[in-house]
């Protein structure tokens, strides 16, 4: 089988076409902890907790967290989902 496509550019959910959004679950962020440990960060998105390389549901999948956005991987695109309206200092 031919590789997979490496992923390396990273759209914000606000900027996925209007269909593209509607293929994709709600995405309700709950809350987020960040750390310098990747061990400690985490985000709450619709009820679930996930640390970096768990999965929402089949398919979409949580990349990397920063202070400020969490990037998930869903089918062929890495789509970064704003942890909060205010950013941190």
């Amino acid at each position: 089988p031919p590789p997979a496509p490496i992923l390396t550019q990273v759209r914000r959910l606000a900027e996925l076409p209007p269909e593209q959004r509607r293929e994709l679950p709600a995405l309700a962020v709950n809350g987020s902890v960040w750390s310098e440990q990747p061990s400690a960060r985490f985000v709450v998105l619709d009820g679930q907790v996930l640390r970096e390389g768990d999965s929402l549901e089949p398919g979409l999948v949580l990349v990397q967290l920063t202070p400020r956005a969490a990037t998930l991987r869903w089918r062929d695109r890495l789509i970064e989902v704003p942890l909060s309206a205010t950013p941190p200092p």
